[in-house]
């Protein structure tokens, strides 16, 4: 495996993830006011929440992916060893997968259950004795996990990047090929957002619809890419020349697509009311919307964000702790909430109070008590250093 050039911190790639998982958390919040089904939705909802929601979702996932790939390079430059760096990456991911899979996300299953009717008996026993089934509970998969899909997504994209790097000969100067020919002009922008669209319709058209992690092909399409894209972005600097080129054309053609998108749903409630043509137009300005949001939020981060703060270190590593609890509190808060039927404004920043709550009570302990920082995803230093590389 070829040696990895040093990657040095980007602070603008780590407010970037910061800024990420906090929409995360606010995202995951108005889904329980919104319009469509949620695993617990409150008394009172809002149609018009559809258009905050549809402009955040096509570049979510895109940017923590790349954000993610960025930081993936940085940890294999430094560990050197390919198959050293999976393991110890995969200690980072699957510990805080399974504890999430086990204890986190069990209360919002119950929940579901619960208010879909299914089931009355207290949560002790929908733990004990329906969620460990391993197969269908009245319709839904058990045990599951949730929203924590995207740590085992991340660690299966992590090990094909990693066995790429180790089968591909001399992959580092074929990588530079690529980087040299998507660098010229406007082609980062354009040739990934044309490949996207190409594979969303047509993987759409065949019916390639399924969401776990071994048929998600349309999901793999697009948050894979966006990984290595990161990766490469650590790995060689050159590549910021074309962001600072694309940037601002990626945030022209970001906001037209979703206009795209903010019409669709003006005139159609959801994507199953759609016609034919129009659910096309919306999967063509959702994938485009994805890719060039992404790119011009990586253009801010490195023009803008590129500074440090003397927080930017704790926020980056109590970020993670915050995604791992953020939606089991938002689910049962809610839950709870529902028999106050409390009026939105003030649910809703009860919730994130909440959470903010929860998630610095879980930052504080997981940086004080090793083994609660292993469960959390937060490595802690044998000694005090500046800054340590985040687990995502």
């Amino acid at each position: 495996m070829n040696a990895l050039p040093k990657v040095h911190r980007h602070f603008g790639m780590d407010w970037l993830r910061i800024g990420a998982f906090a929409i995360l958390i606010v995202y995951h919040t108005a889904l329980y006011f919104g319009p469509h089904s949620w695993v617990v939705r409150a008394r009172e909802t809002f149609d018009w929440l559809i258009f905050p929601l549809s402009a955040i979702a096509p570049w979510r996932l895109m940017v923590l992916f790349a954000v993610s790939g960025f930081a993936t390079a940085a940890m294999l430059s430094k560990i050197g060893d390919g198959w050293r760096f999976f393991r110890e990456r995969s200690f980072r991911i699957l510990i805080p997968l399974f504890f999430g899979m086990i204890v986190l996300i069990p209360p919002q299953s119950w929940v579901r259950s619960v208010t879909e009717g299914v089931t009355t008996l207290p949560y002790l026993h929908f733990w004990t004795s329906d969620y460990f089934r391993f197969g269908n509970f009245h319709g839904h998969t058990v045990p599951h996990w949730e929203h924590l899909w995207f740590l085992g997504y991340l660690w299966a994209y992590t090990g094909i990047l990693v066995l790429l790097i180790a089968t591909i000969p001399d992959w580092m100067a074929k990588a530079q090929a690529l980087i040299s020919f998507l660098a010229k002009r406007y082609r980062l922008l354009i040739l990934p957002i044309l490949f996207l669209v190409g594979a969303r319709i047509g993987m759409t058209k065949m019916g390639l619809l399924g969401g776990g992690m071994f048929n998600d092909w349309i999901g793999d399409a697009h948050y894979f890419p966006a990984l290595v894209f990161g990766f490469l972005l650590a790995i060689m600097p050159e590549f910021w020349v074309a962001i600072r080129r694309v940037a601002k054309p990626a945030a022209i053609i970001a906001l037209a697509a979703y206009g795209v998108i903010a019409v669709t749903f003006a005139n159609y409630g959801s994507v199953e009311e759609m016609p034919t043509w129009c659910y096309a137009a919306y999967l063509a300005a959702d994938s485009t919307m994805g890719w060039a949001a992404m790119l011009a939020f990586v253009g801010l981060a490195h023009t803008v964000l590129n500074r440090d703060h003397p927080l930017r270190a704790t926020f980056a590593r109590a970020v993670f702790p915050a995604y791992l609890l953020h939606q089991t509190v938002i689910v049962i808060l809610g839950f709870w909430l529902l028999p106050l039927a409390l009026p939105g404004w003030i649910a809703f920043p009860l919730l994130v109070i909440a959470v903010c709550a929860a998630s610095a009570a879980a930052w504080f302990l997981a940086s004080r008590v090793r083994w609660i920082g292993m469960l959390l995803g937060v490595v802690l230093p044998e000694k005090p250093v500046k800054s340590r590389l985040a687990a995502i």
